[in-house]
C-alpha cells in the first residue's frame, strides 16, 4: 500500500489525465508478491475498460491508496459491475468497488535493479493461506533479527 504522505491530489490528477505514475509499495497485504520498498508501475484506467479477473488494481480508501488483486466480478447489471479485490497474503476480500472508485492498474515493478511485470492470476485457497503462514514465518524472524542486534 502506498504511503499516506504522497501528494494524494498529484497522483490522482496524473492517473485521471491518462498517464501513468510510480508508486511505492509500503504494506504487506501483497506480500510475497509486492514487497514494501517495491516502486509500482501504475497506469491509468481508460474510460470503459473493464479490468481483467486477476489484475493488481489501485483504488483509494479512506484516505490512502490501496494496491489489491481483482478476484471476482459481479455482474448484477451491465451499469452496475462490482469488483471485489483481495491482497494476496490478506485473510478476508475487501468490499465491493465500483468502476468509477478504480484509479488503475499496475503493470510492472521494480525491486532492486530488477524491474518485472505484474502477473495476472488469482490466487488459489492454498496460496492465501500459504503466503499468509510465510508472512507470519517472515515477521518473527525479522523480529527475532532485530531483537538478537539489540542485544549484541
Amino acid at each position: 500500500m502506498p504511503e499516506k504522505n504522497l501528494n494524494m491530489d498529484i497522483v490522482l490528477a496524473v492517473l485521471k489525465s491518462g498517464h501513468s505514475v510510480v508508486l511505492p509499495s509500503t504494506g504487506y497485504s501483497m506480500w510475497p508478491y509486492l514487497k514494501p520498498g517495491d516502486n509500482v508501475v501504475v497506469r491509468a484506467l481508460n474510460k470503459e475498460e473493464i479490468p481483467e479477473k486477476g489484475t493488481v488494481l489501485i483504488y483509494e480508501d479512506s484516505g490512502r491508496l490501496v494496491m489489491h488483486r481483482l478476484v471476482k466480478i459481479i455482474y448484477p447489471s451491465f451499469n452496475n459491475l462490482q469488483f471485489i479485490t483481495r491482497g494476496d497474503s490478506m485473510v478476508f476480500t475487501d468490499n465491493p468497488l465500483q468502476l468509477k472508485q478504480i484509479l488503475g492498474v499496475a503493470i510492472s515493478y521494480r525491486r532492486g535493479k530488477i524491474e518485472r511485470q505484474i502477473k495476472v492470476f488469482v490466487p488459489g485457497t492454498l496460496r492465501y493461506k500459504f503466503n499468509r503462514r510465510l508472512l507470519w514465518v517472515y515477521a518473527k524472524t525479522k523480529a527475532a533479527v532485530n531483537m538478537w542486534q539489540k542485544l549484541w
